[in-house]
């Protein structure tokens, strides 16, 4: 039998008072999850060409801070979250690390940050 829809025929989506007090929580950490992805896309490249350098990590600067994207601001918690999932296996924690420099292969440099170790 053909379809006689009318527009009231159709029942319209609904909203529940628990799912309009949760729905902050839910955005927000929408727009956090593609911050923290956003941000290792970045860097992803970055990671693989140390490793195909033969090198065993590789640390990413955060001495600026935090990093906001739109109206979130991630923390560094947050980033290690994030390249935790993206490199299982690896170790990622913040610290600090000796780097030679590349002018001067004899001079060390302090870099703080996320250290992601594959060694």
């Amino acid at each position: 039998f053909p379809s006689h829809d009318t527009p009231h025929s159709k029942m319209e989506k609904t909203y529940s008072r628990e799912f309009l007090q949760a729905e902050r929580s839910r955005f927000r950490e929408e727009i956090r999850q593609k911050a923290i992805q956003q941000h290792i896309r970045q860097t992803e490249m970055l990671i693989l060409g140390a490793a195909r350098e033969g090198k065993t990590q590789y640390t990413i600067d955060t001495t600026t801070g935090n990093l906001v994207y739109g109206s979130y601001i991630l923390t560094v918690d947050d980033l290690v979250e994030g390249y935790l999932t993206k490199f299982p296996g690896c170790k990622v924690e913040y610290g600090e690390t000796w780097e030679s420099s590349p002018r001067n292969p004899n001079q060390m440099n302090k870099k703080s940050g996320i250290i992601i170790d594959w060694s």
